[in-house]
């Protein structure tokens, strides 16, 4: 499921394919969060899509430093 959001081809394509994968970011393993932001870094779509960069990253960022904090590292 998360190599179908680094499919993406487009702002609002990235945009719908993020908010399908939205309910279940707190149920994210560690390595799928961070397989999910690699990937948006690498999908210029994604990490440019307004409701991506407002909205859906930052929450499985939120998620992923849970699992950070928890080894004494702060994400800020």
């Amino acid at each position: 499921m998360i190599d179908f959001v680094g499919g993406s081809r487009g702002f609002r394509d990235a945009e719908g394919r993020m908010e399908i994968l939205m309910p279940y970011v707190d149920q994210m393993s560690e390595a799928q969060a961070r397989t999910m932001l690699e990937g948006a870094a690498d999908n210029d779509q994604i990490w440019n899509a307004s409701k991506c960069k407002t909205d859906y990253l930052p929450r499985v960022l939120r998620h992923l430093s849970r699992y950070l904090n928890a080894l004494g590292l702060m994400v800020v």
